[in-house]
């Protein structure tokens, strides 16, 4: 699983449109029951690893403490190993020095599964919920939030709703 926050870019820091650009380039981490969305660098590369200094920290020790660099060059991605122990894989076949990504292409780095987008990725819709919706939403939440025995906050605000119409809320 990475530790490093790799998700907050420069677009969720000035509020990104609904739709990520066409151009937009990502993988997608699996390992073990978890994912995570990783954005690529429009220029430049990232490491990818079990050592600390890696750009995208891995621990899993099928991957080696610098198994892999993606890089992007002029719009285009490649994937190169950098001399892993289990080395890399894209779509099943070994990769020898580098090779060009595709949208969809799987790679494999050991037990490290990372899946290669390119373009749209559509944000989901959110729609501010009505106060009974609400009320209802949050007592489900409650509910299985009681049946876990974690802990839970709740915060509540009240919008003057003479000053801001409801769809400037959403």
């Amino acid at each position: 699983m990475p530790s490093r926050d790799l998700m907050d870019t420069e677009d969720s820091r000035k509020g990104a449109s609904r739709a990520a650009p066409a151009d937009r380039l990502y993988l997608l981490l699996l390992l073990g029951n978890t994912s995570t969305l990783v954005p690529l660098p429009r220029e430049g590369a990232v490491v990818i690893g079990r050592a600390a200094e890696s750009d995208l920290l891995v621990e899993d020790a099928s991957v080696s403490r610098q198994h892999a660099r993606v890089g992007v060059a002029e719009g285009e991605a490649f994937i190169a190993d950098l001399g892993s122990h289990n080395g890399v894989r894209v779509n099943g076949e070994r990769v020898q020095g580098s090779r060009p990504l595709d949208g969809g292409d799987v790679v494999t780095l050991g037990n490290v599964t990372l899946v290669f987008h390119r373009g749209e990725r559509p944000l989901p819709e959110r729609r501010a919920l009505e106060a009974e919706g609400l009320r209802a939403r949050l007592s489900e939440e409650l509910d299985r939030v009681r049946g876990s025995g974690l802990a839970v906050s709740v915060l509540a605000l009240e919008v003057e709703s003479a000053r801001v119409p409801p769809l400037e809320l959403v």
